[in-house]
């Protein structure tokens, strides 16, 4: 599986930043700042998104509690087609996955190899 070099891709990511007074995180919401979220991540994770090819659909955001606690998840979709750059660092992001919340089904890197 982890021969080819392309894969087509799909992932629903938390997309946040960390305000660093507060060490609370915000949300990135918009077309253009989700996607230079992604952009400027990729490389760490091990790939570069063909950016011809590559969709941002923002999502609306989920609300819930449990255990008393009130949690907000805001949502983007992020699919395409990647080209691995490191491979040992391309199988590790797939393993442990990729952002906050994937304890709530975030950060779930889905492939299919292309020839």
């Amino acid at each position: 599986f982890f021969t080819a070099h392309t894969y087509r891709f799909e992932i629903l990511l938390n997309p946040v930043k960390c305000d660093h007074k507060t060490k609370k995180r915000q949300a990135i919401t918009g077309q253009l700042p989700l996607l230079n979220y992604f952009t400027d991540r990729m490389n760490q994770w091990g790939f570069e998104a063909d950016l011809n090819h590559l969709e941002v659909i923002p999502l609306p955001s989920i609300s819930f509690e449990c255990n008393g606690k009130p949690y907000r998840f805001n949502r983007a979709k992020f699919r395409g087609i990647l080209t691995v750059t490191d491979m040992e660092l391309f199988r590790k992001t797939f393993a442990s996955g990729i952002g906050h919340g994937k304890a709530f089904g975030f950060g779930l890197l889905q492939l299919v190899p292309l020839q």
